[in-house]
């Protein structure tokens, strides 16, 4: 009837021990869950108190109640150069390419969809295609449609907080990626100042909602609060929010080394995840050097070098395809597509911090296209 491992599994899992560590475990886990949902409701700040460092206790006080420099997407280094190249109205349905599967959008996306693989709901809602598309078309039209799509988000998800489209993780890739589509298409015109100003009003509030559920478990915490931390940071140093882009800081100064060893290796064991970090820690570099905040691209530079470093000791060269790659080691992320971070160590805010010898800029590869311009 059983075999003799599944004996072996139902003897040691009713071993008293065994059994209420496990069940130990996973109240830990709904039980982060259901203060979390109780907090949300009656407006409570328990879970803050329980789970947030000691650093972060008054910080996350002082935010409130977001103040910002209004007109913070327009004004992202626009410049008055006209282009007339791919500047017609976008015709046709437009293909999103989510984790993995593609969905096909004649005009908005259905945002009450959900799909079989939760990991493309995920992705419908995190905007990471609006920025793939915005690499690979960039034109008057995509920033048009662009902003049609966010502000229609807004309007139909602002107040559905408790649909996993507001999971905090989720809302901090939102967040950065709205950010990275204006910066893109910043060359391209497109008077829409009343849209604009209602999406800054949404990034605000995705950004508070942020802070009010920083993933913070104690020690389960993984590297979802380093999401949160460049949201907040890039949210913060582009809308003038000073105190937001203090938490950012913060996170990053506290948890790099809980997360990251001397070296530069994630710790969590996984070449996928380790190119999502880098991605993650170079937007930042970068958001502190484009807005000129010296003191913390000093502080933060050393470890994102040592990241580019380790990403390139783990390449190799695939005789086959004729091209620099990274092996797939442990867990691989579902955020984007495969090849959207394959090649980030070639990227020009990489090497920018380590080039290694013979090895040239990519500038057209997925995430590495943000740069080229």
């Amino acid at each position: 009837m059983f075999s003799i491992e599944t004996f072996s599994f139902i003897k040691w899992f009713l071993h008293p021990s065994a059994f209420f560590h496990t069940l130990f475990y996973w109240w830990k886990i709904f039980s982060r869950i259901l203060l979390k949902k109780f907090d949300t409701i009656m407006g409570t700040k328990i879970y803050q108190f329980i789970y947030y460092p000691s650093y972060l206790k008054k910080m996350a006080k002082l935010v409130e109640p977001y103040a910002y420099n209004a007109g913070f997407l327009k004004n992202i280094k626009a410049t008055d150069h006209k282009h007339d190249v791919n500047s017609l109205e976008m015709v046709g349905p437009v293909v999103i390419k989510l984790s993995t599967s593609k969905l096909i959008c004649e005009n908005i996306p259905d945002w009450s969809k959900e799909f079989e693989d939760r990991e493309n709901t995920f992705s419908l809602h995190r905007w990471g295609w609006l920025l793939m598309l915005a690499v690979e078309n960039p034109s008057v039209g995509t920033k048009k449609w662009g902003i049609r799509v966010m502000k229609d988000w807004l309007l139909k998800m602002k107040h559905l907080k408790s649909h996993s489209a507001w999971e905090s993780y989720s809302t901090s890739e939102r967040i950065v990626n709205a950010l990275l589509f204006f910066y893109i298409l910043r060359k391209y015109p497109c008077k829409a100042d009343e849209d604009l100003e209602f999406l800054e009003q949404g990034l605000m509030e995705m950004a508070g909602h942020v802070i009010r559920n920083l993933e913070f478990h104690g020690e389960l915490t993984n590297n979802h609060v380093l999401n949160n931390a460049r949201a907040l940071y890039m949210l913060g140093r582009f809308s003038g929010c000073e105190n937001m882009a203090d938490i950012g800081r913060k996170i990053f100064i506290e948890e790099t080394p809980k997360m990251i060893t001397p070296s530069g290796f994630l710790r969590e064991d996984s070449a996928s995840y380790h190119l999502l970090l880098l991605r993650t820690y170079l937007e930042v570099l970068w958001t502190a050097n484009y807005t000129d905040d010296v003191l913390f691209s000093k502080k933060t530079k050393p470890f994102v070098a040592s990241m580019v470093k380790a990403a390139n000791f783990l390449r190799i060269y695939d005789d086959v395809e004729k091209r620099w790659a990274i092996p797939l080691i442990g867990d691989v992320t579902p955020d984007f597509p495969l090849g959207w971070l394959g090649n980030i160590f070639r990227s020009r805010p990489a090497m920018d911090l380590y080039c290694p010898v013979g090895c040239e800029v990519d500038f057209s590869s997925g995430w590495n296209g943000i740069w080229k311009t």
